[in-house]
């Protein structure tokens, strides 16, 4: 695909997961992509900054972080009530 690319071309590349850390060889790797100076690593474009581990296990993590959802999403339905019940009020409602 590079190779299509005009002289000031731009092109995206979805790639699976791994992919950039294969040691495979052949044709389309992405030695050919290397070979261009491009910059493959998605945090670069989104503005994913860099950040210092915690320290925090992910399991705690990822538990405490679950229970907060599932408390917001909770609020959200009793909210979602609410607003309904208001616009039935107004009289728009279902």
């Amino acid at each position: 695909m590079v190779s299509k690319l005009s002289e000031h071309g731009v092109a995206g590349f979805v790639l699976a997961n791994g992919s950039m850390s294969t040691s495979t060889t052949g044709e389309g790797s992405l030695e050919d992509i290397r070979a261009h100076d491009y910059v493959l690593t998605p945090g670069r474009y989104v503005g994913a900054a860099a950040i210092e581990d915690d320290g925090i296990p992910f399991e705690e993590k990822m538990t405490e972080m679950s229970q907060t959802l599932y408390q917001q999403m909770a609020e959200s339905t009793k909210v979602a009530a609410l607003i309904r019940k208001n616009l039935e009020v107004l009289g728009y409602g279902q």
